[in-house]
């Protein structure tokens, strides 16, 4: 597929701008411009460095789009009948495609939603019992609820529970 640089006054189309004029699937436009020699122009795609690439986007040349169009439409060009949107097994493909996006899309939210539902972090079922650390005397009965308990502290098993909120940690009361 030739590429072509900046021009001055060429028109240029998008990738879903030159589908919808082809009939044809957006996820096949490259394939079928590179068969009918298309002229492109190609931006982004740079280095992101850690979080990967940027995506690729390719702009076509109206001219050559107008010219691919009536060549699709008169039957001069073989495209298969999946990449076509006018076809049954092109609508086929195409909804097959979306229903495995959302799904994924789907499957994503509840593995996030599940993960913290299971891990405690949102709700609490009425019959388990509230955590309660060892030793702290305090207990948590949800996300950011957080109680003293009633019971009394025994300063003879728990040394730090006479120390006062202003004394460092070894001045402990015999």
């Amino acid at each position: 597929m030739p590429e072509q640089p900046d021009g001055g006054e060429q028109q240029w189309l998008t990738g879903t701008e030159t589908a919808g004029r082809w009939r044809i699937r957006t996820d096949h436009v490259r394939q079928v411009a590179s068969r009918t020699g298309v002229r492109h122009r190609t931006f982004g795609g740079g280095s992101r460095g850690t979080y990967g690439a940027a995506p690729t986007f390719h702009d076509y040349q109206q001219e050559d789009v107008e010219r691919t169009a009536a060549d699709l439409a008169e039957g001069r060009v073989e495209v298969p009948a999946a990449w076509r949107v006018d076809t049954p097994e092109g609508r086929r493909a195409e909804w097959w495609s979306r229903f495995w996006s959302k799904l994924g899309c789907v499957a994503l939210t509840v593995v996030a939603l599940g993960g913290g539902w299971c891990s405690g972090r949102w709700g609490r079922s009425s019959t388990t019992p509230p955590r309660t650390d060892p030793g702290s005397g305090f207990r948590h009965d949800g996300p950011g609820i957080v109680r003293r308990d009633r019971q009394r502290l025994d300063p003879r098993r728990d040394p730090a529970a006479v120390r006062g909120p202003n004394r460092p940690p070894d001045a402990v009361r015999r």
